[in-house]
């Protein structure tokens, strides 16, 4: 008689199952323990980690949900005494918390010794989604240098975008309310008017390349998110699902936009000839391909064709990303506060004010004259922070690194402040710290401008004036990280301060908003938050009477 021997299927299914989960724990949690960092991490006290079986993995759980919580907890009872803390992660290093004036000693050393990348590239799985070689190049020097050296001549473009994509986005009238959704529409609105700048006016009112772009930007930050939710070992298996999205979306990307890169390389080479009627771009794809053409004469990769779309989409992905959540968040705080009448009121007036005095053009000046509209935004991002943690540091130094007061961090070790805790510290922003209050940086301006003006004069003026101005959204500080700080502060903030200062300014002057309900809750997930994109706003026209009439070039 034959037996059969054969294993069930459900057995051999539990059997590897129980086998990945052994293997998650052993890689995650066993095989770390003998390491240097995992010893020093061990001798550092942790929060929210329990004296329980699987304590430190039941602790990277209650992070997903619980980051701020913990974060606040850590920041407390170590931090505010000067001392560090361990943050623990699911299923990636646990990250020491550093107080803030120790943040600000650590990003002051060498690159050789403190990293600003690695911990970043690993937040998005840089070598599964975007490729690690266009982490830096000529596309990051084009921001850093080109783009904010040029900003007035671009200012007139972004704005013309921004009010048609409005106009696209908000379809509403003076008669009636209409309901729009913030959050989204924020992005396109966004996405257009960055795109007039990073890829040229052809492509930034292409919808399918609009679309497409803003799709990529999302998918990838949404599958480096999937990816670090597994063991590294596992990654070469799992990130050929998650990515996939991504590659789609940028297939699309490609096929609209590589037939004007070629073009424009082409002219760029001598291969074709100048048409009689040809304008030299003005955006940054056009300085990047300029760039690369350069650097090709040494590496002619600088050249290759996906690489030219990933650099191009990684400017998208930054440029959008964070701007429209910001707007978004910026809208959903002011329309609706209690105070929103007396808000929306001093706003409009500054806008109509400082339009008069430019002869109704917006320029550089203009802009910056927005103390108000400034404040506002720079509150929006230190009160309804997009994350909890932030300035993210790796330690190179094979010897570590050694701080004032006797601290020291062994090689490996992944450092991040308590952004959100630090923003909302009594300490640094007095008793009204938990409280959103739009004119909180731009009402001690305008108050000594009024004294000094009735006094005929302030001998300490200049450097009253220069403190002020640290007040200002671009600037950073041990106390405002929402941009970074240091050298490695983020190098689109000029840009991207214009762009948002302006979208609100055309809001507040052109419609009218409520909010019903009060403010919508932003919903979180380890450690990041972002604007509901379900949350919704009642809105309509402003009477042209009441609008500021605006000098626009033609679009």
């Amino acid at each position: 008689m034959l037996v059969d021997t054969s294993i069930p299927a459900t057995h051999l299914a539990l059997t590897a199952g129980v086998l990945l989960v052994v293997a998650f724990v052993f890689t995650t949690f066993v095989l770390p323990s003998f390491s240097a960092v995992e010893k020093y991490l061990s001798s550092t006290p942790w929060v929210g980690r329990e004296n329980q079986i699987f304590g430190r993995f039941r602790a990277g759980m209650r992070f997903l949900t619980n980051s701020r919580v913990m974060l606040k907890e850590g920041y407390e009872k170590y931090n505010k005494q000067g001392k560090l803390f361990v943050l623990p992660q699911f299923s990636t290093e646990p990250l020491v918390v550093l107080p803030a004036d120790k943040m600000t000693e650590l990003i002051n050393l060498s690159d050789d010794q403190v990293d600003p990348h690695i911990v970043n590239q690993e937040s998005i799985a840089t070598y599964y989604t975007t490729g690690t070689d266009v982490s830096d190049g000529p596309h990051i020097d084009v921001v850093r240098r080109q783009l904010t050296r040029r900003l007035p001549l671009l200012t007139n473009d972004v704005y013309d975008e921004l009010v048609l994509a409005m106009h696209d986005q908000w379809r509403v009238s003076e008669k009636e309310w209409s309901t729009v959704k913030p959050a989204p529409t924020c992005m396109k609105i966004v996405s257009r008017a960055a795109n007039r700048v990073f890829s040229g006016k052809e492509l930034c009112r292409n919808p399918e390349f609009l679309e497409h772009s803003r799709l990529y930007s999302q998918s990838v930050f949404v599958a480096g998110a999937k990816i670090r939710l597994f063991p590294k070992w596992t990654h070469p298996i799992v990130a050929r699902y998650f990515v996939r999205d991504v590659k789609y979306h940028k297939a699309i990307c490609t096929r609209i936009a590589l037939p004007i890169i070629r073009k424009r390389l082409r002219i760029l080479l001598g291969q074709d000839k100048k048409p009689a009627d040809y304008e030299e771009p003005v955006d940054a794809l056009q300085w990047v391909l300029e760039d690369c053409v350069k650097l090709s004469k040494q590496d002619p990769t600088e050249l290759n064709e996906d690489r030219l779309m990933r650099r191009l989409l990684l400017l998208n992905m930054v440029a959008i990303h964070t701007t429209s959540m910001v707007t978004a968040n910026t809208i959903l705080d002011l329309f609706s506060s209690e105070n929103r009448e007396e808000y929306v009121a001093g706003l409009r007036e500054e806008v109509e004010r400082v339009l008069r005095e430019s002869g109704g053009e917006w320029s550089k000046n203009a802009i910056n004259s927005m103390h108000r509209i400034d404040s506002t935004i720079r509150e929006t991002m230190r009160y309804s922070s997009l994350g909890d943690a932030g300035i993210r540091r790796m330690i190179m130094a094979k010897e570590g690194v050694t701080l004032s007061g006797g601290i020291h961090l062994p090689y490996g070790t992944r450092v991040v402040a308590s952004t959100h805790s630090i923003h909302t510290d009594p300490a640094f922003y007095g008793n009204d710290a938990n409280t959103w209050n739009p004119f909180r940086f731009s009402a001690p301006r305008e108050a000594y401008l009024e004294r000094v003006t009735a006094a005929g004069g302030d001998p300490d003026r200049l450097k009253t004036v220069l403190e002020q101005k640290n007040q200002n959204l671009i600037a950073t500080g041990e106390d405002f990280l929402s941009f970074g700080h240091g050298r490695h502060a983020c190098p689109g903030r000029f840009f991207a301060t214009q762009e948002m200062k302006l979208m609100i300014a055309h809001i507040v002057s052109n419609y009218d908003i409520k909010i019903e309900g009060g403010r919508p809750k932003n919903p979180g997930m380890n450690g990041a938050y972002f604007p509901d994109p379900e949350a919704a706003m009642q809105i309509r026209l402003l009477p042209a009477a009441q609008r500021p009439q605006v000098n626009r070039q033609t679009a």
